[in-house]
């Protein structure tokens, strides 16, 4: 890479890292919880915005996120919304509790994360 090329990676860096850290401690109405990275990103753009920091690609901001120990990806899962069974690509934090199954949980993720998602509009 180029120095200047490393330099941007560090930039980019940089604010998709205080845009985890503070989805972590919970400065977002968003739970630090497992979500669609469709909704994430939304969530991530508007903070951008906010912040004026440049926009990462969905794409590249799931790389740098699932870098981070606590967070997985895990494409085409199978979630549950009202009667529905839905497809979609999760970040996701931990596991399902015992006795629920994963797409009964993460379309409980959906919900609380959509709900919040509706305050901070």
């Amino acid at each position: 890479l180029s120095s200047s090329s490393a330099a941007s990676d560090v930039y980019k860096r940089q604010g998709w890292d205080l845009f985890y850290r503070e989805w972590e401690r919970g400065v977002f109405n968003v739970p630090f919880s497992s979500c669609l990275l469709a909704d994430l990103y939304e969530v991530y753009k508007k903070w951008c915005g906010e912040d004026n920091e440049r926009v990462l690609s969905k794409n590249r901001l799931c790389q740098f996120l699932v870098s981070r120990p606590l967070l997985k990806r895990k494409a085409d899962a199978n979630y549950n919304l009202g009667t529905s069974v839905k497809k979609g690509t999760f970040i996701v934090i931990g596991k399902a509790p015992e006795g629920m199954k994963q797409g009964a949980w993460l379309g409980n993720c959906v919900e609380v994360f959509r709900k919040a998602m509706e305050v901070t509009d």
